[in-house]
C-alpha cells in the first residue's frame, strides 16, 4: 500500500466467525499488530475490537501510533491467537506539494477598458477569501511539484462532484461566470498513486456592483426660491468601477422629471439650476404656481457601466424639495430667520456677560463667601487680600468657566454668522433686487462676527489660559519660577487684561445687535408698506369683479 509520509492512517481487519459452512472457525482472543520499519524499529501493537460481530465476521482496528504520521516503510503482520497472516508493506512516499494556486479571470466586459489595460484578461494569484467582480468568467489552477495522476473536484459539503482537469503539472477548476460565492475542494493524486495528505479548500466570493452612491447639498439655497431663482448645486458622487453618466433632475407641479445632462465625473461636481433660464427657453412652464406655492424636486442621478441582467445600476442622491414663492414672500422668510438669528445672538450675548462676570468674581479674593453675588458683579477693594490656596482655587474655577463660555460662543458666533452668509447668498441666487441689504448682512452682520470669532475671541481665551496658568502655581506653590509675591500682581493684571478684552467681544457682539435692530425696524415698515400695497391691490380686484357683475346685472335687467 503506498501512503502519503506523515500522513495518518488507520488499520482495519476482520475475523471470520464459526458457520455451518466453517464449524473449525473461532474468534481470535487476542488480535495484535507485528511490525518492523525500514530503520529497523519494530514492537507489536494490540488491536481493538470493533463494536460487535455482523454478518459472521468481527471487527478490528488499529490507529494512532505508528499509524500517526506514518514516518517510513513499515513491513507488518496480523497475529490472531496462534494464527499470522503477513507480510504486508506499506510503502510512504512523498506526496504531492502545491507549488501555487492562480485564478485565471475574464472579467465581463462593462469593466474592460483595453486603453489602459483595465480589468483586462489576466491571472492573480489565489488567496483566501479573495473577492471577483460579479460576472467574471475564472479558472482556479493548482500547480504541483510533480505530474498530476488524477484529481477530483469537490462540492461545498466536501462530497466528491466528479473528475478536475489537469495536464501535466497543472489541474483546475472551471467556475464558469461568477454570480455568486463559491466553495470547493479539490482531492489530488501524484504519478505514483499517492494522494495529497489532506484535501485542498477554496472559496472565492463575489463582489457585487452598486449603483453610484451620490450625496448632494443645496449651497446659498433655503427651502423657498422665487422662478427666477438660479440653484447652486455640490454632488459627491463615487462608484465602485467609474460613472457612466450624470444627470439633474428637476421636476415641478406640471411637467415630468426633466434631464439636464451634466459631465460624466467621478468624484465632486459643482453645478446649478437655473429656473429663469428654463422658463424662458421653454423647457419648464413660464408661469410656474406661486400662489398658492408650487414645489419643484431637484435630484442628481448617475449610472454606472454594468450591462449584465436587467441592464445599467442607477444611482440617486436625496430630493431636495423646494417651494416656488414670490420674491415678497421669499423676503418675509428671511426677515424671519434674521431675526431668529439676533434672538441668537442676544442670548451669546448674555452667555458672554455671565462669562465676563466670572473674571470679575475672579478678581474677589472673597467672592465666594459673598451670598448673592452673580456673574457680572464688580469686586470691591474691600474684597482683595485672601491668599489662601483655597481662594486661589476658586478664582481658578472662576476663570475656566469663563474660559469654557468663550469656546462654546466662538462656535455659536460662527454659526450665526454662517447663517447671515448664507440669507445674503439666497438673496444672490433668488436674484431678489436688495443690494443695500445685501450688502448690509456683509459688512455690517458676517464680516463683524467672523472678526470676534478670529481675532477678539481668541485673545480673550488666550488672557484666560495665563490667568489659569498663574492661577495654578498660587494653588500649587513652588510649581513655577516666581514666588507668591510676584504672581499675586500679576494674576491682578492679566485678569484686567482679560476684563478689558471680554469688554471689547461685548461691544463688537452689542454693535451687531444694535446694526440688526436698526435694519429690523426698517423691515418692519417695508412689511407694513408691502401689506397696504397688497391691501390696496385686493381691493382694487374686488372692486373690479363687483363692477362687471353690476354690468352683467344691468344687460339681463334690459
Amino acid at each position: 500500500v503506498k501512503v502519503a509520509r506523515h500522513a495518518n492512517i488507520s488499520l482495519l481487519v476482520r475475523a471470520e466467525m464459526a458457520s455451518d459452512e466453517k464449524p473449525e472457525r473461532r474468534l481470535p482472543r487476542v488480535c495484535e499488530f507485528i511490525y518492523r520499519t525500514s530503520d529497523g524499529q519494530r514492537g507489536r501493537l494490540p488491536m481493538n475490537k470493533v463494536g460487535g460481530s455482523w454478518d459472521g465476521f468481527q471487527s478490528y482496528a488499529l490507529e494512532g501510533d505508528i499509524l500517526e504520521r506514518v514516518p517510513d516503510d513499515i513491513r507488518f503482520y496480523v497475529r490472531g491467537d496462534d494464527h499470522t497472516i503477513g507480510p504486508f508493506n506499506i510503502q510512504a512516499l512523498q506526496p504531492p506539494l502545491v507549488v501555487s494556486t492562480q485564478v485565471d479571470c475574464e472579467f465581463p466586459g462593462y469593466l474592460v477598458d483595453e486603453a489602459s489595460s483595465r480589468f483586462t484578461d489576466r491571472r492573480i494569484p489565489y488567496s483566501a477569501g479573495m473577492k471577483l467582480p460579479f460576472g467574471t468568467k475564472a479558472r482556479l489552477v493548482v500547480f504541483i511539484d510533480t505530474l498530476v495522476g488524477r484529481a477530483w473536484e469537490l462540492d461545498s459539503e466536501g462530497k466528491l462532484a466528479g473528475p478536475s482537469h489537469w495536464k501535466d503539472t497543472a489541474c483546475g477548476v472551471a467556475l464558469n461566470e461568477i454570480r455568486e460565492s463559491r466553495e470547493f475542494g479539490l482531492v489530488i493524486e501524484g504519478p505514483d498513486g499517492v494522494f495529497m495528505p489532506t484535501p485542498l479548500n477554496f472559496r472565492i466570493d463575489v463582489e457585487e456592483d452598486k449603483p453610484p452612491q451620490i450625496t448632494s447639498r443645496l449651497q446659498g439655497i433655503g427651502t423657498a426660491v422665487t422662478p427666477d431663482a438660479r440653484i447652486p448645486l455640490l454632488a459627491e458622487i463615487n462608484d465602485q468601477h467609474g460613472v457612466q453618466s450624470t444627470w439633474l433632475e428637476l421636476q415641478t407641479p406640471l411637467t415630468d422629471a426633466l434631464m439636464i445632462d451634466q459631465p460624466a465625473t467621478e468624484g465632486s461636481l459643482q453645478s446649478e439650476i437655473d429656473l429663469r433660464k428654463l422658463r424662458i427657453g421653454g423647457q419648464i412652464p413660464a408661469d410656474l404656481p406661486v400662489d398658492p406655492p408650487g414645489e419643484i424636486v431637484i435630484t442628481v442621478a448617475a449610472t454606472d457601466y454594468y450591462n449584465l441582467d436587467s441592464g445599467e445600476n442607477v444611482g440617486a442622491g436625496p430630493r431636495h424639495l423646494l417651494e416656488v414663492v414670490t420674491a415678497d414672500k421669499l423676503l418675509r422668510i428671511l426677515e424671519r430667520a434674521e431675526a431668529d438669528q439676533r434672538f441668537r445672538l442676544e442670548q451669546i450675548y448674555q452667555e458672554m456677560t455671565d462669562a465676563r462676570g466670572y473674571i470679575a468674581r475672579a478678581r474677589s479674593a472673597q467672592a465666594n463667601t459673598r451670598s448673592g453675588f452673580e456673574p457680572g458683579d464688580e469686586a470691591n477693594s474691600s474684597q482683595i487680600g485672601s491668599n489662601s490656596p483655597e481662594d486661589w482655587d476658586l478664582r481658578q474655577l472662576f476663570i475656566q468657566r469663563a474660559l469654557l463660555q468663550c469656546q462654546k460662543s466662538a462656535q455659536e458666533i460662527d454659526g450665526v454668522a454662517f447663517t447671515f452668509d448664507n440669507i445674503r447668498l439666497q438673496l444672490i441666487n433668488n436674484r431678489i433686487d436688495a443690494e443695500d441689504r445685501k450688502q448690509r448682512l456683509d459688512q455690517d452682520v458676517a464680516v463683524p462676527l467672523r472678526s470676534i470669532v478670529a481675532e477678539s475671541l481668541p485673545a480673550l481665551e488666550q488672557s484666560l489660559l495665563n490667568i489659569d496658568l498663574i492661577l495654578r502655581q498660587l494653588v500649587n506653590p513652588g510649581t513655577g519660577e516666581l514666588d507668591h509675591d510676584q504672581l499675586v500682581p500679576q494674576a491682578d493684571e492679566t485678569t484686567l487684561e482679560a476684563l478689558a478684552a471680554a469688554d471689547q467681544v461685548l461691544g463688537e457682539i452689542q454693535a451687531v445687535l444694535d446694526s440688526l435692530l436698526k435694519f429690523e425696524t426698517q423691515n418692519e415698515l417695508l412689511d407694513l408698506v408691502r401689506n397696504m400695497l397688497e391691501q390696496q391691490q385686493d381691493l382694487k380686484r374686488r372692486t373690479e369683479a363687483m363692477r362687471n357683475r353690476e354690468a352683467f346685472d344691468d344687460i339681463f335687467n334690459k
